[in-house]
């Protein structure tokens, strides 16, 4: 299981977000609770039918996902709109399949950008799906080890 405060409170301190509050740290705040509450592994365990299978899929996820948002700067700063349509897609389908309901959703807009050419507009929501995809490798990550899992390996 998730222990949810526990996480907020280690991404609170990871992020920096327990220094001064201001108006500024409160959105950051909002939207990692938002992450946490998007990540939905009984629905994707239910989907696959299996809690073994969907550890194994979540391992590959955070194993090869991470740098999703890096591949996707690159492709769409240098116009090559084809790999960054097929790059958003994959994210879309693979952050569905392990309960990460608005790191998909974020895919989706990106995917829909991608169709109009816009770097700019691109790469702005690049940026908001990098800062969901972090979030989400970290409490994708916590869930593995509460789990007895290693990230990358199978089973510690």
């Amino acid at each position: 299981p998730v222990h949810y405060q526990t996480l907020y409170d280690i991404l609170i301190r990871c992020t920096h977000l327990d220094s001064q509050p201001t108006k500024k740290s409160a959105l950051p705040s909002e939207h990692l609770v938002e992450t946490i509450r998007s990540f939905e592994p009984a629905i994707a365990i239910a989907q696959l039918g299996s809690k073994e299978d969907f550890l194994s899929m979540l391992n590959v996820f955070v194993s090869s996902y991470g740098q999703s948002a890096q591949s996707l700067r690159e492709a769409v700063s240098i116009g090559d709109w084809e790999l960054a349509n097929r790059s958003a897609h994959t994210l879309k389908g693979a952050a569905a399949s392990v309960g990460a309901s608005n790191l998909s959703e974020f895919a989706k807009q990106l995917e829909a950008a991608i169709a109009t050419k816009e770097t700019l507009a691109c790469l702005r929501l690049i940026d908001i799906l990098d800062s969901e995809l972090s979030l989400a490798i970290v409490l994708m990550a916590d869930y593995l080890k509460s789990n007895g899992w290693q990230v990358g390996n199978s089973r510690i």
